[in-house]
């Protein structure tokens, strides 16, 4: 079955190919490749307990798991993967204690090298990035592995209950924790025995967004008044950023108190999308230039564009 996997995976690579020399080229991606090969990994941690996430967001929701982790197993090493780049700049941002690694090439023996020199006594995987290579290399040491803030979409349900590969290895898991009874469902339904999914909510939630001085100081900052109405899009797309833009376009015609913040999902499509806007004539100011004293904030003159990772649980506090 590996043998497979790792045939399927690198047809998968070469069918894939103008999208990763895209990613290469545009997002800047190349520096990842050999990380993800295993070169420039930091010191091995044996005996670690490894956190995995795909992105950025689902990274940042580790804040208060890993903070308890640390006071009460404080000899364990933190390690923490992100298939994304986001997702491991993130992690190097919030985490410096911690051992960041860009996830591996899912080829079986890259994966296994990987497992190997971490040893984790335990697999903690962030919502739904479900690599079968990845999860077989924990069965196969015998390490356990717990998912939270699990869920699954329709369309991941779909693909997973045809190839059925997945569901055989999530059957395996202890320990499933998973944001809705939608998702649980969908999880039983691919198999996964009963006793062992729990819904215990969605862990955004615990990372509740402070609206005292902190975040009343941040809208100051960022020259907004207390009357001003603020529009925030995170996280936001290829796409999405233009259908908000043009939408705040015509609604600030007739509301001229009205202010836009946009967070791309990659701060590498923050040129492009700067150069958008202002083809059409709107004022566009980096976050980083104004935390950096070299402009002002817009407030509801322009258009607040976040080129940094990490600071989009506090802008929406504002």
């Amino acid at each position: 079955m590996g043998l497979i996997l790792d045939f399927g995976y690198l047809l998968g690579v070469l069918a894939a190919m103008p999208w990763f020399l895209y990613r290469i080229t545009v997002r800047g991606d190349w520096r990842s490749i050999p990380r993800r090969l295993g070169f420039g990994q930091p010191p091995p941690a044996r005996g670690s307990i490894w956190l995995h996430g795909s992105s950025a967001g689902e990274i940042s929701l580790l804040r208060p798991l890993i903070r308890r982790l640390s006071a009460e197993y404080p000899a364990a090493p933190i390690v923490i993967s992100a298939y994304y780049s986001t997702g491991f700049a993130a992690a190097k941002r919030y985490y410096p204690g911690a051992r960041s690694i860009v996830f591996p090439l899912v080829l079986r023996f890259l994966v296994r090298g990987f497992r190997r020199r971490n040893a984790p006594r335990v697999l903690v995987i962030v919502e739904s990035d479900f690599w079968p290579n990845f999860l077989r290399a924990a069965h196969e040491r015998a390490v356990p592995v717990t998912v939270i803030n699990g869920k699954i979409s329709d369309r991941s349900f779909r693909i997973h209950a045809r190839t059925r590969l997945v569901p055989r290895l999530l059957r395996r898991v202890p320990l499933i924790a998973v944001q809705s009874d939608a998702h649980a469902s969908r999880f039983l339904r691919l198999g996964v025995p009963e006793e062992r999914v729990a819904v215990t909510g969605n862990m955004k939630y615990d990372l509740t967004v402070s609206h005292g001085s902190s975040s009343a100081d941040l809208r100051q900052a960022l020259n907004y008044t207390p009357q001003d109405v603020v529009i925030i899009g995170g996280s936001l797309r290829d796409g999405e950023n233009r259908v908000m833009a043009e939408c705040y376009r015509l609604l600030v015609q007739g509301h001229p108190r009205l202010g836009l913040i946009l967070v791309p999902r990659y701060p590498t499509e923050v040129p492009r999308i700067q150069s958008d806007l202002e083809a059409k004539a709107m004022r566009v100011v980096r976050k980083s230039e104004v935390d950096a004293g070299r402009a002002d904030a817009p407030g509801c003159g322009g258009v607040l564009l976040e080129d940094t990772v990490g600071d989009l649980r506090a802008l929406y506090g504002v």
